[in-house]
């Protein structure tokens, strides 16, 4: 959805912001018929509330904690790494021991161009296995980082949460909306808003929170485990916070 602005009008006389769809064809090629206007601080603070009822449940932050400076298991991809650097050393080694044969092979052999030949030819493969294996333990060395970042970037997110209150109370409004994008992937809206004043269908985070007693990414407000239950009802719309500036 998308920021949209209507100018100060009417006996207040007061701007007002609001989200709204302005796609007519969705990704699937199916036509979109949500055309409602809802008001941005009334979504926005909604899923603050939501947010702040789940941080501010009893086990919350004990399992927080201890999600934070948890080792990540990167053992199966260091092993692979270390067995690539083990071939990669036999080739070195069989690259400098043709290097040997070559510089002392007798030039008045009979059979020296045939043989220099295939020591070449030999010489120049073990350039491109050492290519290949070098391909390999980088990648897997990328896999490697890109999951440890993950973790640094889950544990910071984690300690924001632990003081969500305090840090969005305080935070200025472009503010707020970095921290909703850091660890909120989606939310899923219905259709219009329910009577009981509720649009937020569901959540889904950009890490695994503890719900429960075990963890999630997709936090469905159907069910009467979490916080402020909506009863199920109709189809859900897909709402994909803040995805532009106000226009």
């Amino acid at each position: 959805m998308y920021g949209n602005i209507a100018k100060a009008h009417g006996r207040d006389k007061k701007t007002r912001y609001y989200y709204y769809c302005k796609n007519t064809i969705t990704a699937s090629g199916h036509e979109c018929s949500f055309r409602l206007n809802i008001d941005q601080a009334e979504l926005n603070n909604a899923v603050a509330r939501i947010i702040s009822a789940m941080v501010n449940k009893p086990r919350f932050a004990e399992a927080i904690q201890a999600k934070i400076g948890t080792a990540v298991d990167t053992a199966t991809l260091e092993q692979q790494v270390e067995v690539l650097q083990g071939r990669l050393k036999q080739t070195l080694g069989t690259k400098t021991r043709l290097e040997r044969q070559m510089d002392t092979l007798d030039i008045g052999d009979p059979h020296y161009d045939r043989k220099i030949s295939d020591l070449q030819r030999r010489y120049d493969e073990q350039y491109d296995i050492m290519v290949e294996i070098e391909s390999q333990i980088d990648e897997l060395q990328s896999q490697i980082r890109s999951i440890r970042q993950e973790k640094i970037s889950g544990d910071n997110i984690y300690r924001l949460l632990l003081a969500f209150d305090a840090v969005y109370n305080s935070a200025t409004e472009a503010e707020r909306k970095e921290l909703m994008k850091a660890f909120i992937e989606r939310i899923d809206l219905y259709p219009e808003k329910r009577k009981d004043g509720c649009w937020i269908r569901g959540i889904v985070f950009n890490f695994p929170m503890p719900v429960e007693g075990g963890e999630v990414k997709e936090y469905s407000l159907e069910s009467e485990t979490t916080v402020d239950v909506c009863p199920p009802r109709g189809k859900k719309y897909t709402y994909v916070l803040f995805v532009c500036e106000r226009v």
